[in-house]
């Protein structure tokens, strides 16, 4: 099991094409529990660079191509707002990433 981390920024004069959207992804795509589960459905906070938004998608074993996957189609659904960009990145527990190279954490 492992953890997607989206974070999202744009514009903040982006704000309504952005809501908009996101709301019919949350029709378009309901939730999978066969996938996986949101364990942080949206964080949001305003920088430097505009709207930052996260959140964190836990895979079922298996299942992360078909997670990865379906990250990545939602987030393209915004491709058409200028100055919006993503990143999805896979992030490992500390047991998972120990058992990587052989050990286990301390504890």
């Amino acid at each position: 099991m492992v953890y997607l981390v989206s974070t999202t920024w744009y514009p903040p004069d982006k704000q309504v094409e952005v809501t908009k959207i996101y709301l019919q992804l949350v029709q378009k795509y309901p939730p999978d529990p066969e996938v996986g589960e949101t364990v942080v459905d949206l964080m949001v906070t305003v920088d430097e660079d505009g709207i930052k938004v996260m959140s964190i998608f836990k895979d079922n074993n298996g299942k992360y191509e078909e997670a990865l996957t379906r990250s990545h189609k939602m987030l393209s659904e915004y491709w058409g707002i200028e100055g919006y960009r993503y990143t999805v990145k896979t992030w490992s527990t500390l047991e998972e990433a120990f058992a990587i190279i052989g050990e286990k954490p301390p504890g």
